[in-house]
């Protein structure tokens, strides 16, 4: 995710000259794409710099122990699923932007 972030923001420093100055919907479409892109990172980021070790989470009683760090690996799941979702709509907005700059 982050990755793909650091693509998008890299391209858009050597062409979004180029498709801003193609017009107006493009310039929207790169506008949001990067904004959907950087809200992408913000998530991802907030979700791996969660750090908690297990030990840390340590309870006498076994299955309270188990079921809490089974709620904490699918939160940080659920936080990576949305980082994802918002990158995808992202990649959508600047992928247009560069389409209806191309034409």
């Amino acid at each position: 995710i982050l990755g793909l972030a650091g693509h998008a923001i890299t391209v858009t420093g050597f062409s979004g000259g180029n498709v801003i100055r193609a017009g107006g919907v493009s310039s929207g479409f790169l506008v949001g794409g990067i904004c959907l892109i950087w809200i992408a990172g913000v998530i991802a980021m907030y979700a791996i710099t969660d750090i908690k070790w297990i030990t840390e989470m340590l309870d006498p009683d076994l299955k309270r122990m188990c079921h809490n760090v089974s709620m904490r690996r699918n939160r940080f799941q659920n936080y990576l699923v949305v980082s994802s979702v918002f990158l995808g709509a992202g990649l959508l907005c600047y992928l247009s932007a560069v389409s209806i700059a191309a034409v």
